[in-house]
């Protein structure tokens, strides 16, 4: 609804909730209305990032189940299986610290992207093992993304 008062226009907006919002609200409203679009956009990545380091953990523990083949003892069996998941255990370690410190959970996943790497010899002999290895780089960057956009979001809510 628009008034016509002395060549002057004041536009009146109606939102749900308020009964009639001048344009000065209406853009506090779009900057709260944003500031929970903000937290709901970072509890996705932490979440996303989250399940993908879970989800790329148990999938390098899967390729471990072959130890269990084979006409060896049962103890021989068991051994052979938790030998080849070490890398799988320093893992979950280090996404129990990033569930903590996410910065230094990070730089530990993209250390171990970067040791994996090396190790399969993903750039030169090797490079379909990237796509095992490459989960543990996105992971990496996104604990180290969402803590650096939490700090600065509770940055810009003490300013506010």
């Amino acid at each position: 609804m628009t008034c016509n008062f002395r060549k002057m226009t004041v536009s009146i907006y109606y939102r749900e909730n308020f009964k009639y919002i001048f344009p000065e609200q209406r853009l506090l409203i779009q900057k709260k209305l944003s500031f929970k679009q903000k937290a709901m956009h970072l509890k996705i990545l932490k979440w996303f990032t989250r399940i993908l380091a879970i989800v790329s953990i148990l999938f390098m523990m899967m390729f471990s189940f072959d130890a269990f083949a084979g006409d060896e003892s049962f103890a021989k069996k068991l051994a052979g299986f938790l030998i080849q998941n070490i890398p799988t255990f320093v893992l979950i370690v280090f996404l129990v610290i990033a569930w903590k410190h996410e910065i230094a959970g990070g730089l530990l996943f993209i250390v171990a992207f970067v040791a994996l790497a090396v190790f399969f010899r993903s750039f030169t002999v090797n490079p379909t093992s990237l796509t095992v290895i490459s989960p543990l780089l996105i992971c990496g960057i996104s604990f180290i993304i969402h803590s650096l956009l939490e700090a600065k979001g509770s940055n810009s809510a003490i300013r506010e």
